[in-house]
């Protein structure tokens, strides 16, 4: 079975000002120019300026085994106890967050299960996850979402779909099993908060207009 070398590590931030949350931005972002030992990238993937709150997800990719990991882990810990110490945050405050499991889809009040990306930092992480299991009532809101790459001979989920069977290259999901996960990593791991509960957003990320930007188009429009 093809291995998925690839990690999510979220960081949330809750009742934090503006000013604190750009710096620890900043701090984010060094300690990525620090890891030398495989690709990991920085997402600034929700921001709540009402809520006092911001995720970030720190992406980790073609590591070569599970120790790497493990290693950047204990340092991701070590970095957010520096940050805790200064600038006087608590745990509830700052917090690398294990439990994060960004929704693909609502549960609707017919049913209870939760079809998102799982948060448990194994072979399992960030891939196509229901919790707390796929009733019958949740499986056409499943096949909705669930990528077609899988494998029908699996003999772990009898062809249904699981972490074992989706295809690593698969240019839709890349080995996921959600059907939009390429287009939700090119908008940038967003995530939308506003319902209470963490929803992936496809939605396009509005771009900042320039003001040269602007007389640029003008100019182009009127030659």
């Amino acid at each position: 079975m093809a291995i998925r070398r690839e990690r999510f590590f979220w960081i949330e931030a809750r009742d934090v000002n503006g000013f604190t949350r750009q710096q620890l931005s900043h701090a984010h972002q060094g300690l990525i120019w620090a890891w030398d030992r495989c690709p990991v990238s920085l997402h600034d993937c929700a921001e709540s300026a009402a809520q006092r709150k911001q995720i970030w997800l720190l992406r980790l990719k073609n590591y070569q085994d599970h120790s790497t990991v493990q290693t950047f882990g204990v340092l991701l810990k070590k970095h957010l106890q520096v940050l805790l110490f200064d600038f006087l945050l608590t745990p509830a405050q700052l917090s690398v967050t294990s439990s994060l499991m960004p929704m693909i889809s609502s549960p609707s009040s017919a049913t209870s299960s939760r079809i998102g990306l799982n948060s448990t930092n194994d072979e399992r992480n960030g891939t196509l996850e229901v919790e707390p299991c796929l009733s019958s009532m949740a499986v056409s809101d499943f096949n909705e979402v669930a990528c077609r790459c899988s494998s029908q001979g699996c003999e772990n989920c009898s062809g249904v779909g699981c972490y074992r069977c989706y295809q690593l290259a698969c240019p839709d999901c890349s080995g996921s099993g959600w059907k939009d996960f390429a287009h939700w990593s090119r908008n940038g791991y967003r995530i939308d908060c506003s319902s209470g509960q963490p929803l992936a957003s496809l939605a396009p990320v509005a771009m900042p207009v320039h003001r040269s930007d602007v007389w640029l188009r003008l100019f182009k429009a009127s030659a």
